[in-house]
């Protein structure tokens, strides 16, 4: 499936996912609209969560093109042997259960720095590329659980947004010598996610109404007060470009770009829901 194929996808989710919401709010059972805050489903009340992630990242192969000036020319070169190292990740947000199966949240996730790598063997500098990526990620995250109420609750998820990506001063190494420098840059592009995984109840959120002496109580569950998240996300981070590379202040290309950035991410986290 192409890349683009994806993006659209995601963002076709996550305005689904929203229309429900707004539908549910003020037009569906129990809705704003009815004058209350009732149960938008059996045993079920809308209530706001906080979220606190981390995680471990695994970046696919980079596409990182470099081009040079020579005169009135240009040439465009794709680095060799590119590599991207893994890296951890941490971050939080806000959400809210919209219904019984539908949940959304903003959240922010700042990606650690990744050691980026790649050969030029042609042009006026030869030579591997080194320098570092990090990312400030910031999405609006839309989710469907499947089991509402249960222990293990997994669900399904995607998110649009943007990242800002910045790269370090780098070098340029030939046989082990430092022959040239890479100057920092940074870029915001388009950002998109999608997710699976299971939330773990670890503390139920129980409200107990009604009843007295001679009535049971009446238990109604208003959706898990603290749960344990564990889960796999596809983040596409999009372009950023480091600064220009040059040799005793001479500059011999502009800035080198990795191209369409993604990890793959294994995270664990807690959602405490605000009753």
């Amino acid at each position: 499936m192409s890349m683009r194929v994806w993006l659209l996808g995601a963002a076709m989710l996550v305005s689904s996912g929203l229309q429900a919401g707004a539908a549910d709010l003020y037009g569906g059972a129990g809705g704003l609209k009815d004058g209350g805050y009732a149960p938008a489903g059996e045993g079920f009340r809308r209530a706001w969560y906080l979220r606190v992630d981390g995680g471990y990242s695994w970046a696919g192969k980079p596409k990182i093109t470099e081009t040079q000036v020579c005169g009135i020319c240009t040439t465009t070169y794709d680095l060799t042997d590119t590599s991207m190292s893994s890296g951890w990740t941490m971050g939080g947000g806000v959400g809210l259960h919209v219904t019984n199966r539908i949940r959304a949240d903003l959240t922010y996730d700042h990606q650690f720095g990744n050691s980026v790598s790649g050969w030029l063997g042609s042009g006026d500098l030869q030579g591997q590329r080194h320098f570092d990526v990090k990312s400030d990620v910031f999405l609006a995250n839309v989710y469907y659980d499947f089991n509402f109420g249960g222990r293990f609750t997994p669900y399904i998820g995607a998110g649009i947004g943007f990242a800002r990506n910045k790269t370090s001063s780098g070098t340029v190494d030939d046989c082990g010598c430092v022959v040239g420098d890479i100057a920092s840059g940074s870029s915001t592009s388009f950002a998109a996610a999608g997710m699976a995984g299971v939330a773990i109840t670890l503390r139920s959120g129980e409200t107990v109404v009604g009843g007295g002496m001679k009535d049971a109580p009446v238990v109604v569950e208003t959706g898990r007060k603290l749960a344990l998240d564990i889960g796999y996300r596809y983040l596409y981070l999009g372009d950023v470009s480091t600064g220009a590379v040059t040799r005793a202040g001479a500059t011999f290309s502009d800035d080198p770009t990795v191209h369409n950035m993604d990890d793959h991410q294994l995270r664990v986290g807690l959602r405490y829901d605000l009753q």
